[in-house]
């Protein structure tokens, strides 16, 4: 006769639990099955039929999948128990050692063939991690390019009590919880170190939410009671940054009523993003409702005051004054500077034949480092001019509006205005204003270089030394690893794009099997009105990969832009970079501030990367001529291809402009995953 379990019309499920059972006997049999060399788990799979069980209140047809050693194999044989403790931290290529920080149980459930998601979301909330993040300031989070969109990791807990993630990270809890009891509830933080805020809602809406506790301000929170109510749901979240120390962080949560004899949690936690969210999006940026993003934007912005923004910033916005009228202003004149390169020069010898312009009025580059000792130490940006030496460029062009043109135009403001000094043959100017059409009653911006020969007293306009005011803009990133890094300049150069409106951007990435993120996805779900995507398999070889997209571009009258990661740009950046070109004669080289650890574009501490070419612009004629990048010599090693690029186009005798560009930043950044670590 046959046992009970046989039995019944549920024979399939009996039969299923046999063969689950049989296959964990052969495990206890061969470890092997179970656990692979490399300390991964690969996946026990249940048949969906067997999760049936009432218990689990998962829909038939529903497959679980379980990450398990051999000591919590007896799991399978409760469904129910597997469901309860759900971690959906752990995906497929999670080592046991990642699995462990969490304290939760080594399990990960996903829907298949059914929606599980309302199930296996109770009972946890969203943990959202950054890693390398400078600074134990909240600031430093908020200030941070990759928050809040991408995280480094993305988690779920179902407890507060979380175990350091090392040093320098910070992390995002946010969630809902509901009491079990009603009641006065006690919170209270404990963090021994870092800056940590708590937030919680009257009711679930994230509009009603109330600073409860913090170590960040100097009043410090660290305890409080809350009078909840049962069933009732709240919206939460918590902010903590961690610097150098290594602590644990909880929040402890008691209940005053004597007569609440609930035991264990009493909040049970939903996630402000289910897991299928979190999983299965194509993009390592998270896809945040636009109220959350204004709440956490408005941090950002009230954590600094940022620099007061000035009419050179939005210069791009006004439409140029009328070509015609221009060209009727100043007569040409001859322009061939005396410090032009004429003479072979030695290995990386081009560096100290550069130079530098100076500027009017004030865009206050002057940024800030820290000495070892601690001192505040003023690190200069650009030269000043002096104002009656600038305004002896402006009064020399109104004067010929006035007499060429009377009564068309009348002057607004000085945007802007930059000097360079030929000792030998004269002085050139960029003289960029703001001028009033009288008659049609509207602004426009008159942007063009004009020269003072040395000895005259009257402005001409340099021969063939004027600027593409509409000259295509290609800008070549080259990305191998650095995933995150890759979507945010994505994300940069769309932001530019939609401030200035500018059609002439084309954007080319030299992508090396990037596994991180899809470009390709990135590039077509954003508004980039040009972009080229160069997929390249083996080892990061960057002199080379940059030469493949230049070769790409077939205009010589557009301009090539080398740019790299980890960058802050301004919105005015295209702008800046198309009138420091000039075909034929000049090339440009924006310096940027390096930030330190810790500073931000609103405190900006750091340095002018003087002596770096690597942000480099040019002609794409210009660039044929003194032959691009030696990917020959720099093949298989980096460092110094710059400096060597920089000789040839000296030699080739054009100028290099050299600016240090307003709210231009590199962003310091950890070393892991950097590209010169990345198939190589």
């Amino acid at each position: 006769m046959l046992p009970r379990i046989w039995k019944g019309s549920r024979w399939k499920l009996r039969l299923a639990t046999l063969s689950v059972l049989s296959f964990l006997i052969l495990g206890f049999l061969n470890k092997s099955l179970l656990v692979s060399e490399d300390g991964r788990i690969p996946y026990l799979r249940v048949p969906a039929y067997l999760i049936a069980e009432r218990k689990s209140g998962l829909p038939l047809g529903t497959a679980i999948y379980a990450d398990t050693k051999m000591e919590d194999s007896i799991a399978l044989k409760r469904v129910g128990a597997l469901v309860d403790n759900v971690d959906m931290t752990i995906n497929p290529s999670t080592k046991l050692e990642d699995a462990k920080e969490t304290g939760l149980s080594r399990t990960h459930i996903r829907a298949e063939d059914g929606d599980a998601s309302q199930h296996t979301a109770s009972r946890i909330f969203n943990v959202f991690i950054w890693d390398e993040v400078c600074g134990e300031n909240l600031e430093n989070l908020f200030n941070y390019p990759l928050f809040p969109y991408m995280p480094s990791r993305k988690r779920f807990s179902k407890t507060f009590k979380l175990i350091n993630y090392g040093q320098n990270f910070a992390l995002w809890l946010v969630g809902y919880f509901t009491p079990f009891c009603d009641g006065q509830h006690n919170f209270e933080l404990e963090a021994k170190s870092g800056s940590s805020e708590v937030w919680i809602s009257e009711d679930s809406k994230r509009t009603n939410v109330k600073l409860v506790l913090s170590n960040a301000v100097k009043e410090k929170i660290i305890m409080t009671r809350l009078k909840l109510t049962k069933r009732q749901k709240y919206y939460f979240e918590v902010f903590h940054k961690e610097g150098h120390q290594k602590s644990m962080f909880n929040i402890k949560v008691t209940i005053s009523n004597v007569y609440c004899n609930r035991q264990g949690n009493i909040l049970k936690f939903e996630p402000f993003m289910n897991p299928e969210q979190v999983w299965k999006v194509k993009t390592p940026a998270m896809n945040l409702d636009p109220e959350i993003l204004v709440g956490l934007k408005k941090k950002a912005k009230s954590s600094q005051i940022k620099p007061q923004r000035t009419k050179r910033d939005d210069i791009f916005k006004i439409p140029f004054m009328d070509e015609a009228d221009v060209m009727i202003l100043l007569p040409s004149c001859k322009y061939d500077p005396s410090y032009k390169v004429s003479h072979h020069l030695e290995k990386y010898d081009g560096v100290w034949e550069t130079h530098f312009s100076s500027i009017y009025p004030s865009d206050d580059t002057n940024i800030t480092d820290l000495l070892s000792s601690g001192e505040r130490q003023i690190i200069f940006g650009n030269d000043i001019m002096e104002e009656r030496v600038a305004m002896k460029a402006v009064y020399g062009i109104m004067g010929m509006i006035k007499q060429k043109l009377p009564g068309k135009y009348e002057l607004v403001s000085v945007l802007n205005v930059e000097q360079n000094i030929d000792s030998e043959n004269g002085e050139r100017y960029l003289v960029e204003l703001e001028l009033r059409n009288v008659k049609e009653r509207k602004t426009v911006r008159l942007s063009e270089y004009v020269y003072l020969p040395a000895g005259s007293s009257s402005f001409c306009y340099p021969e063939n030394f004027r600027w593409n005011k509409s000259a295509v803009v290609n800008v070549i990133l080259t990305v191998g690893g650095q995933g995150r890094w890759a979507k945010y300049f994505v994300d940069s150069i769309e932001e530019v794009y939609k401030a200035s409106k500018d059609e002439n951007i084309n954007l080319m990435i030299v992508d090396f099997n990037n596994q991180e993120v899809n470009l390709k996805y990135e590039l077509e779900r954003s508004s980039i009105p040009r972009f080229a995507l160069l997929q390249r398999y083996g080892g990061f070889f960057k002199s080379e990969a940059i030469q493949q997209a230049a070769n790409a571009i077939l205009d010589p009258n557009s301009i090539i832009l080398l740019m790299d990661l980890h960058l802050l740009i301004p919105h005015n950046f295209i702008d800046v970079v198309r009138k420091h070109c000039i075909k034929g004669k000049m090339a440009f080289n924006p310096i940027l501030a390096r930030l330190n650890c810790a500073a931000n574009s609103v405190k900006p501490e750091g340095y002018w990367e003087n002596v770096g070419y690597g942000i480099f612009a040019t002609y794409k004629s210009d660039w044929d001529t003194f032959g691009g990048m030696n990917y020959n010599a720099f093949k298989d090693h980096w460092g110094g291809e710059d400096w060597e690029m920089l000789d040839r186009v000296l030699m080739s005798h054009y100028e290099v402009e050299r600016l240090k560009v307003r709210q231009f930043f590199h962003v310091f950044h950890s070393k892991k995953g950097m590209w010169h670590n990345f198939g190589v």
